[in-house]
């Protein structure tokens, strides 16, 4: 008999589901560092308090999902084109509870520090890690590594199919 050999088949399917199968796909990591300072003056020395603190922390930056991707091959101009949700900051930053260091803590007489005004600190300290993230540019940097990532995954789906060489 006569031994053909056939070139495996790829169709956008295939490499939407290829892409798809990631669901979030984080492309960016900022780590951090700062302090963040409360105070609240009250009346004189009764019922004033403040405190400062370090923490550390990261902001993720990337897809979040993945199942909106789209996948074309255009076939006379051997071409595969990838639409992709925008990236943005994946959730709340994350703040390491152990690296929590109060520096200094001051309440008054008749006073204290109560959970709730340390909740609203850490969250303005949250807005503040995602504004130096994005001043150092996470987003870009998260835009450049998914194109890298999804450019890998369709190239290596791709390889040794009828379209290997599209772009």
């Amino acid at each position: 008999g006569i031994a053909t050999t056939s070139v495996p088949t790829v169709s956008n399917l295939h490499l939407e589901e290829s892409i798809k199968a990631c669901a979030e796909l984080t492309t960016a990591e900022n780590e951090f560092s700062s302090a963040c300072q409360y105070e609240n003056e009250g009346f004189l020395w009764f019922t004033g308090e403040a405190c400062t603190f370090t923490y550390s922390g990261t902001v993720r930056a990337g897809i979040d999902d993945l199942s909106k991707a789209e996948v074309r091959i255009n076939h006379k101009h051997q071409m595969i084109t990838v639409y992709m949700p925008n990236v943005r900051i994946l959730d709340v930053p994350t703040i390491d509870p152990s690296s929590i260091r109060t520096i200094d803590e001051q309440t008054g007489w008749f006073s204290s520090i109560t959970v709730d005004e340390y909740s609203d600190l850490l969250e303005e300290c949250c807005d503040h890690a995602i504004d130096r993230a994005q001043e150092n540019n996470i987003i870009s940097e998260a835009e450049d590594n998914a194109e890298d990532i999804v450019r890998d995954t369709i190239s290596s789906v791709i390889a040794h199919t009828e379209i290997a060489d599209y772009q």
